[in-house]
């Protein structure tokens, strides 16, 4: 059909006229159209002649009047129904809030409350419809509109008409009831007599991938994903996201049971369960180990050794920090072993040297956070925008959808190398502008780049590497919960893993390495023999002392006739020498 908007404008003439394409799926289109007569806004919605050749218009019009009976809140209405010519279709409520699925695209994941209402509004809904006789059949994140908020279920009409009809004729014609990421096991095996406890799994699907962002069994081929489907256990919903409140996975996990006599018998004891009311299934379709660590007293146990592991991680981290930028202090400037900082100092001097940076990534989150909700309002803007909106929609839907095409179907193990590989490159480019900055640190030709002079390069070293470091600290933590959803396992994944890891602590390391020799190293200035001096350790036998001309370090001991005369001002060991007898510091 060249234009087929014309062809259904002439065939519906005088009732509704078509505006533009909605979308479509696999059994039919949706167009936003006028409805003349009331003067509205309507989804008209037309089967694919596929689908009209194998249910028949008698048939069509004989189960959409089921649906038409149907009235809840929650469930989209039935306006019109008809046969114009070779065409069936029905007329819907427009929903300008958009569908599920295009909200998921923009934000992956939901809040866990928004998510929660969401799935107990659709539970309702389809309680409705099944205490009348009707299986949706194929409840997904498309299917369920939100208006002003609140869910909205759709589709009621296609489901009922395919549900007595053959999977092996619908096959034949090349539609496919149902989607593999939502439908149940046994609806994946082929099973016709489906009932309530379908669609409670097909929700737990919906749920899973509201709150943990991607649908519980994902493949390459719809093939693959149902395999798993009737194979495989449904992943732990907090492995993926620890927030979510426990009996919100236990109902997840009830829901997303193989076996259908595990699931709850109805949505409404879903809906229920979302809520905290279990009835009498407060444990059904959890596992002995699920029930153990939900005790009390397992609970607290592991909640000290995750306390206890993370506070010996930062002190680890915080003495690690102090002693390397403390040793490449001394080492730069050939300061005695037994002057260096004592054990104990170590923390203290790693939480100095770590400060800045967290204080430049709160900064670099807060202006991610602005910069987002400023997008964000401007989308919102552009969204109203005749034509715009429509525009902009499309292009972040394909580019959402081949993002997720691109990584699963990508294998695990090139996902990791370009992970691993990335992030290496990264910090060489990175890197590469502060090339004499890091020449001077940890050489001794190059001593002039520490100087005050270069103050700028030194801040913008310090922000740039810190904001490196929060990137690949984020893209760990994100690699990591990919690594989760698709379970992988394997040497090369591991060495990804944890050299990643291992990796942002390197560069952590190598962003405070230079702290003290950047930021804390001005000293008491003096003329030792009129020469120009800083005194870098002060004891009752001897000075160090730093000669700026020189560059160098020389230990004096006391009573050998020097004259030492204490100028009463600080100055940073690298500055300009002209300026070192100025009243106030160089820097």
């Amino acid at each position: 059909m060249p234009d087929p908007i014309s062809h259904l404008n002439a065939a519906l003439e005088g009732r509704y006229s078509i505006e533009r394409e909605l979308g479509r799926g696999g059994m039919s289109t949706v167009y936003l159209a006028e409805d003349l007569k009331h003067r509205r806004k309507v989804a008209v919605k037309v089967l694919i002649p596929e689908l009209v050749s194998v249910v028949g218009s008698e048939r069509f019009l004989r189960e959409i009047e089921i649906v038409a009976r149907l009235r809840h809140p929650h469930i989209l209405s039935l306006l019109d129904s008809g046969e114009v010519g070779a065409l069936l279709f029905y007329a819907m409520p427009h929903v300008e809030g958009g569908s599920l699925r295009d909200r998921l695209h923009r934000e992956k994941q939901l809040p866990i409350d928004d998510a929660v209402a969401i799935a107990g509004e659709v539970a309702d809904a389809l309680s409705h419809a099944h205490s009348r006789g009707v299986i949706h059949r194929d409840v997904k994140p498309s299917n369920i509109m939100l208006d002003s908020g609140h869910a909205v279920v759709t589709d009621f009409g296609i489901a009922l008409v395919v549900q007595d009809v053959s999977t092996e004729r619908l096959t034949a014609s090349g539609l496919t009831p149902g989607s593999p990421e939502y439908m149940s096991p046994e609806q994946a095996a082929g099973d016709h007599q489906l009932d309530a406890r379908s669609d409670v799994y097909s929700l737990g699907c919906v749920l899973f991938e509201m709150l943990a962002g991607d649908p519980p069994f994902t493949g390459s081929i719809p093939r693959a994903i149902l395999a798993k489907k009737l194979i495989e256990s449904a992943p732990n919903l907090r492995v993926v996201r620890d927030s979510v409140p426990e009996h919100v996975e236990r109902a997840v996990t009830i829901a997303l049971a193989k076996t259908p006599a595990d699931r709850f018998r109805t949505a409404e004891e879903f809906g229920r369960a979302l809520s905290g009311d279990f009835g009498d299934r407060a444990v059904v379709g959890t596992t002995p180990a699920r029930a153990e660590v939900s005790t009390p007293g397992v609970s607290g146990s592991r909640l000290a050794g995750v306390v206890a592991a993370v506070v010996a991680g930062v002190g680890a981290l915080l003495i690690t920090v102090g002693f390397l930028s403390t040793r490449a202090y001394d080492l730069k400037l050939q300061i005695p072993l037994e002057y260096t900082p004592s054990r104990t100092d170590f923390p203290v001097i790693g939480a100095k040297a770590l400060f800045p940076t967290l204080i430049f990534c709160f900064a670099g989150a807060v202006a991610y956070v602005g910069l987002r909700f400023a997008w964000r309002g401007a989308a919102l803007g552009l969204h109203r925008v005749s034509g715009v909106g429509q525009t902009l929609e499309s292009l972040q839907q394909r580019s959402a959808d081949a993002w997720r095409r691109l990584w699963r179907l990508a294998a695990v193990e090139t996902v990791a190398d370009a992970y691993f590989i990335g992030g290496i490159i990264a910090t060489i480019v990175v890197l590469s502008p502060f090339r004499r900055l890091l020449a001077g640190i940890v050489g001794t030709t190059d001593s002039e780049v520490l100087s005050c002079a270069f103050r700028m390069l030194h801040f913008t070293y310090h922000i740039t590497m810190s904001l490196l470091t929060a990137c690949l600290a984020l893209g760990w933590y994100e690699f990591v919960r990919y690594l989760r959803r698709r379970r992988a396992t394997g040497g090369r994944v591991a060495l990804a893993k944890w050299g990643g890891l291992g990796w942002v602590i390197i560069i952590l390391i190598v962003l405070t390495l230079p702290w003290r020799l950047l930021w804390d190293n001005t000293h008491p200035r003096a003329l030792l023999d009129g020469e120009p001096t800083y005194i870098l350790v002060e004891t009752e036998a001897e000075w160090v002392i730093f000669s700026p001309g020189t560059r160098s370090t020389d230990r004096i001991r006391r009573g050998e006739g020097q004259q030492l005369e204490r100028l009463g001002t600080e100055g940073y060991l690298f500055e300009d020498p002209g300026s070192f007898l100025s009243e106030t510091p160089g820097c």
